[in-house]
């Protein structure tokens, strides 16, 4: 059960993604709400998150939900990549004539 707990956990992650990234898309937010938003999931929703980990009670993974969580985490992370790949401006820096993807990762 605790791996259909993080399957369902994670596909809510990726369903956060694409609404930001449909926000975006639509031009509904802007580079300032960005980084507001960057500065309270930083300050606030992380802190929070690791302290209601360590607080609350460990869940009891079989092996079996153990390689279901971890696949299903991999597959989400793909999708969001995809998606985190395909965002307006998200590679801002250019060599030669063209913009490369993940260029802003990798400097």
């Amino acid at each position: 059960m605790a791996g259909l707990v993080v399957l369902e956990k994670m596909v809510m992650l990726v369903l956060l993604m694409l609404v930001g990234f449909l926000a975006a898309k639509g031009k509904w937010v802007d580079e300032s709400f960005g980084q507001k938003a960057s500065f309270l999931v930083a300050n606030v929703f992380i802190v929070a998150t690791i302290l209601a980990s360590v607080v609350g009670m460990e869940p009891l993974f079989s092996g079996r939900e153990l390689v279901v969580s971890v696949v299903a985490v991999f597959i989400l992370f793909a999708i969001g990549g995809v998606l985190g790949g395909s965002a307006p401006n998200s590679s801002p820096c250019r060599r030669g004539t063209g913009r490369r993807p993940g260029c802003r990762c990798s400097s």
